[in-house]
């Protein structure tokens, strides 16, 4: 009994009781926590073994260079890619109409509290010669490859905002690939290139989105958008000194990418570059077909949800189910224990569990990450811990 629980523990398949994940588990609901656990099964408890037995990931089971998680990363990237590259085609109604602009009225008198329009424009203008100075500076990106990443941007960013308003879904995840491709092709053999290119287009349509959701809560609220605008401008700067200085702190005491963060979307994005520079020789030996078979599941959910409405809740999530294939097992079975537990308590005190899920599961996730960022500094120090090793 001993060596079985000793072989499901090397395929990660283990109890963590980690607090932000266990409170992720009260807030992703049903769909998607089973989707998280039922691609963990597939990865880390059919695949994986199989694909080791089979010779073609040979290595320790945690290597990504020659082992199973390394093989195993491809299908999950081919799945989240291809659900996002889906369910972006299937929003074409959505971009149509996002350039299609109608004619205000003319009796309309203007928004004193409105934005001006010299206000963005001054703004994306110098934001553009900020960006295209700083890309070749710090990554050697031409300029001309940060112009056409902010064109790509302006147009990402309003399919965004109109994605976002009808939605309620930002769907940066497909449209950054849909960049990093149009880079891959552009500029060919670029890693940073591509990473950072892509990034620019992605992440000004992401925060875009984003204001508008703020805008938008502003504006039920009777908040003025010029002042919410000044607001944004002035915490700008104290979000980019403490984003660095925290960034900075963790990657120094900690192994980003590692167990304890494995950061998945940051894994998509490098596996996706690499693939773009390298070609499809770089894979792991048959991890072709592995990337295959994931892409066509992936474009399966979105078009079955689009097809079968009715059966759409019951339908394992793409995305979800994707990043179980990257992430460890015991991320996916420890968000999955935070669901039933939620739901316990759910059925025994609905009105309790209700008005309280979200501050329980907020202080979770916010309490470990404030710990995690004192533990740093403390770990920083050199302070020794209180309880040896």
């Amino acid at each position: 009994m001993g060596g079985v629980f000793a072989a499901v523990a090397a395929w990660q398949f283990k109890l963590y009781l980690g607090p932000m994940l266990f409170g992720a588990g009260f807030l992703m609901g049903t769909r998607v926590a089973v989707s998280l656990l039922l691609g963990a099964i597939v990865a880390w408890g059919i695949l994986g073994p199989w694909v080791q037995g089979q010779g073609w990931a040979p290595g320790e089971i945690m290597s990504l260079s020659n082992g199973p998680r390394g093989w195993i990363l491809w299908p999950g990237v081919a799945i989240m890619v291809a659900d996002a590259l889906t369910s972006l085609a299937l929003s074409w109604k959505t971009i149509a109409r996002t350039f299609k602009f109608s004619k205000g009225s003319d009796d309309v008198a203007p928004d004193p509290e409105a934005i001006p329009n010299h206000w963005w424009m001054g703004g994306l203008a110098a934001g553009t010669v900020l960006v295209t100075i700083v890309a070749y500076l710090v990554f050697e990106i031409p300029p001309h490859m940060s112009l056409i990443a902010v064109a790509l941007s302006s147009i990402l960013a309003a399919i965004a905002v109109r994605s976002t308003g009808e939605t309620d879904i930002n769907p940066v995840g497909g449209m950054g690939k849909v960049t990093q491709l149009v880079f891959g092709a552009v500029s060919p053999g670029q890693i940073s290139t591509n990473l950072m290119s892509a990034s620019i287009s992605g992440a000004g349509a992401s925060q875009a989105g984003d204001m508008m959701q703020d805008l938008k809560t502003g504006y039920m609220l009777g908040a003025s958008p010029r002042k919410q605008l000044l607001a944004q401008l002035m915490g700008i700067p104290a979000g980019c000194v403490f984003a660095v200085l925290i960034f900075w702190l963790f990657n120094s005491q900690y192994e980003l990418g590692g167990a304890d963060y494995p950061a998945p979307a940051a894994f998509a994005w490098k596996a996706v570059a690499e693939l773009m520079s390298q070609g499809f020789d770089a894979l792991p030996a048959n991890a072709g077909w592995g990337m295959l078979c994931g892409a066509i599941f992936g474009a399966a959910m979105p078009i079955s949800k689009k097809l079968f409405p009715k059966a759409a809740p019951y339908l394992p999530s793409g995305l979800a189910f994707g990043i179980a294939f990257i992430v460890h097992a015991y991320y996916s079975v420890t968000m999955f224990l935070g669901l039933v537990v939620y739901l316990i308590w759910k059925r025994s005190k609905p009105q309790q569990a209700e008005i309280y899920v979200f501050a329980v599961a907020s202080g979770l996730i916010a309490g470990e990450g404030l710990m995690n960022i004192a533990k740093g500094v403390l770990t920083f120090l050199k302070v020794p811990p209180l309880i040896g090793h």
